[in-house]
């Protein structure tokens, strides 16, 4: 409802230019085991999004890694990564990381790049994951 022109494409290499909205559900924002990855993406992001455009995205949080398995690589302190693939019927993709960081950090990489933090919907502390809209400045 209200789409005209949807994209879909990769994040680590955005195609076109001149999105008003870019929507990273699914945490696709973590794919990376860094911070620097994440600051990276999110500028890649904002070169082909439009001034006053905006960002809806979910994150992972740190908390979500298990404790029992050691499933995170602890990178920093409220940045982790995990390492998956994805498996069906005998076909396995690609091992991926995929960034857990917490809504702190979160923030100061938002800082590092064009986008200002909107809304945040979550806790610091509840363990699952939250979500971010940015927006970038008008001009």
């Amino acid at each position: 409802r209200g789409v005209t022109d949807a994209v879909v494409g990769d994040l680590r290499r955005p195609p076109g230019n001149g999105f008003d909205t870019v929507v990273a559900l699914g945490k696709q924002l973590g794919l990376g085991s860094s911070l620097a990855d994440l600051r990276a993406t999110l500028s890649e992001l904002a070169a082909v999004t439009r001034p006053g455009g905006r960002l809806v995205a979910d994150v992972d949080t740190l908390d979500r890694a298990d404790p029992e398995t050691g499933a995170a690589h602890l990178a920093q302190p409220g940045v982790a990564y995990r390492t998956f693939r994805i498996e069906y019927d005998r076909l396995a993709g690609p091992w991926t990381d995929l960034l857990l960081v917490t809504p702190s950090q979160f923030r100061a990489a938002v800082r590092e790049t064009p986008w200002s933090l909107d809304t945040f919907v979550g806790t610091e502390t509840d363990g699952s994951a939250y979500g971010v809209r940015l927006s970038l400045p008008r001009q």
